[in-house]
């Protein structure tokens, strides 16, 4: 397939122009294109991570998002991993620039996404459990205070990468149950050497850890999967819920959070908390938040 030139869609743009929301984690980018509330278009492809790419991937990654849109945007509000920052953050905007000058275009962290889908303009707790973690109070729709977010290596308790990582070192540390050993041996070709190749050589250590999370999602009721599961989300609430301060519902989007919610809203009981809401994606929120009608 020809590449696509880099002027795609410079000079289509069309009346009315749509407004382009995109909420972008470790794995996986979503995206709404909407005209209206009720006339959007929706889809997903790989994920735009500054940190992960750089300015020439990043321009690839936003290229191959365009070639799923039937209209250019005239505004974009992309909601991402690694945002909080102004250099990331920056890189963003202007890879979209560069393919859509003429859109207005603002880039946040993906915790803002999840907490204005969760809450819109209400005051609470928002918790992102997908690929990462992340933990924020959010009210009026802005950000108050924030904890976790430090990535697989030094955080991102209860998340994806986190439960693969220690489905896979009970594994090579021999204390997998012996079904759940042979279940997993028979869906991942998996090896001692070929998991340390994945995590220490190879990039995307993160979304490579988040693979194993469906595994575990089919397996849930597995008496070890639930306590690894319930022993990291109680070390979401000690490292990251705990230590904001304040006792406010608990709202929580991604997969994990959405699979595991039973397990979660366990934890969070325990810790004093309520979990009021349960989202597997901040878009049905983040929707009627840009768009007025």
């Amino acid at each position: 397939m020809c590449p696509v030139p880099r002027t795609l869609y410079l000079n289509t743009y069309t009346m009315p122009h749509p407004t382009l929301i995109i909420d972008s984690g470790g794995s996986k980018a979503a995206w709404a294109l909407c005209f209206s509330r009720q006339e959007t278009e929706q889809g997903a492809v790989p994920g735009i991570h500054p940190l992960l790419l750089d300015d020439e991937g990043l321009l690839t990654a936003v290229e191959m998002l365009s070639h799923e849109l039937p209209h250019a945007p005239g505004a974009v509000y992309y909601y991402g991993t690694a945002c909080t920052e102004a250099e990331p953050a920056g890189r963003i905007k202007q890879a979209f620039l560069r393919l859509y000058p003429r859109a207005h275009v603002e880039v946040h962290s993906d915790m803002l996404g999840a907490a204005r889908g969760l809450w819109g303009q209400d005051r609470g707790l928002a918790l992102i459990l997908g690929t990462g973690s992340n933990v924020c109070l959010v009210e009026n729709g802005e950000i108050v205070r924030n904890t976790g977010g430090l990535g697989y290596v030094l955080g991102d308790e209860g998340s994806g990468a986190d439960l693969g990582r220690h489905l896979l070192a009970a594994l090579l540390n021999g204390q997998l149950p012996a079904e759940l050993k042979e279940k997993l041996e028979q869906a991942y070709s998996i090896s001692r050497g070929a998991i340390l190749e994945q995590v220490y050589r190879r990039p995307f250590a993160n979304r490579y850890l988040a693979s194993f999370a469906p595994f575990l999602n089919q397996n849930r009721q597995h008496p070890f999967v639930q306590q690894l599961a319930l022993e990291r989300f109680h070390a979401l609430f000690r490292n990251c819920v705990i230590p904001m301060g304040v006792k406010t519902p608990v709202g929580c989007v991604g997969s994990v959070g959405f699979f595991f919610r039973e397990l979660l809203a366990l934890a969070a009981s325990r810790h004093g908390f309520e979990l009021a809401r349960v989202m597997q994606m901040p878009m049905d929120g983040l929707i009627p938040f840009h768009i007025s009608v």
